[in-house]
């Protein structure tokens, strides 16, 4: 398993345990506080899982950046299927952000809340189309360049 896949498969294992934990927030908060806080407390709540998600992004990079001389990290096929993963995450993180923004937020939310649910949700989809792209990709061997 190279460096991509296990940037891969971690990037997956730490969307699945931010999704039980917003998920379990958010059930509490409407337990506790009923549906008036659920909406009061859900753009701080995702304001805060779309913080997660970027500082990740910044991050996950970092401990993968030690010298090994004479070994080659990133090779050409790494690449194409690295920019591969990339475009379809973008289709994925736009998809979704238009989506929920003509579908799925009611225009009464716009003004307060609707950005960082907007975004939390596009970036979520993104990260998890763009890993899952990666494992598909070296899973099926790309031999052909498609």
């Amino acid at each position: 398993m190279n460096r991509l896949q296990k940037m891969a498969l971690f990037n997956l294992l730490y969307l699945g345990v931010s999704l039980f934990a917003s998920v379990v927030v958010l059930t509490l908060i409407l337990y506790h506080g009923g549906m008036k806080d659920f909406w009061k407390h859900l753009a701080p709540v995702t304001s805060l899982c779309c913080l997660i998600l970027l500082v990740l992004l910044a991050v996950q990079s970092w401990p993968n950046r030690k010298k090994l001389h004479g070994k080659i990290l990133f090779d050409e096929r790494d690449k194409m299927i690295q920019i591969k993963a990339m475009h379809q995450a973008l289709w994925g993180f736009f998809s979704t952000f238009l989506w929920m923004m003509w579908l799925v937020i009611p225009p009464k939310l716009y003004a307060c809340y609707a950005l960082p649910i907007l975004l939390a949700s596009a970036t979520l989809i993104g990260m998890s189309v763009y890993s899952l792209s990666v494992l598909i990709q070296y899973r099926t061997g790309d031999k052909d360049g498609r």
